[in-house]
């Protein structure tokens, strides 16, 4: 039975807004952005917003994964022949189509809950909506088709890493966003 490594990767915006991840042991969130500098007047973090962008409920003793995403969310399952399947909902500028064979012949339906059976190799890929302001989804796609880290570790980073490149400072980034890999080994 495989089992699951799991890495995030948050960028910061210019305006020190950073998204929130939770993790419990069977559930990831991923939240909106919210600033971690204190408020002035009360000295308080404000607390996060409650719009949540993905939240994956797991099962690591079997590799399954429960992901649901808003639209915007750039979300893929990379199997470990390279082949890429981005998920539903789908970002209308993505500048693809959902392949609707594939998805029929992993059991998803568009509009409706899934569930994925990891494999080793496999590696579900999540990038939150900033990401779009930085990069659009094709070339997002291009890049986790063509890196084969089999370390969840590093593509996480390596895929942030690329989303702001060409911005060497933080005040730079427009957007915050996050990059999850949940990857079975």
């Amino acid at each position: 039975m495989p089992t699951l490594h799991i890495a995030v990767c948050t960028v910061t915006d210019h305006q020190g807004i950073t998204e929130v991840v939770r993790r419990e042991p069977d559930r990831i969130m991923i939240q909106q952005g919210r600033a971690l500098k204190p408020d002035p007047k009360t000295g308080l973090i404000p607390p996060a917003p409650p719009l949540t962008w993905v939240e994956m409920a797991l099962d690591e003793a079997t590799a399954r994964l429960n992901p649901k995403a808003l639209q915007g969310v750039f979300h893929y399952l990379r199997q470990s022949d390279a082949t890429l399947i981005p998920l539903p909902p789908e970002y209308p500028e993505a500048g693809h189509k959902l392949v609707a064979w594939k998805l029929a012949e992993l059991g998803i339906a568009q509009n409706q809950a899934f569930e994925l059976a990891l494999r080793p190799g496999d590696a579900y890929v999540a990038v939150t909506p900033g990401a779009s302001r930085l990069a659009d989804g094709t070339a997002i796609a291009r890049f986790i088709h063509l890196r084969d880290y089999f370390n969840a570790e590093r593509m996480a980073q390596a895929l942030a890493d690329e989303i702001c490149s060409g911005r060497a400072r933080p005040d730079e980034i427009p957007a915050a966003f996050t990059t999850l890999v949940i990857e079975a080994r």
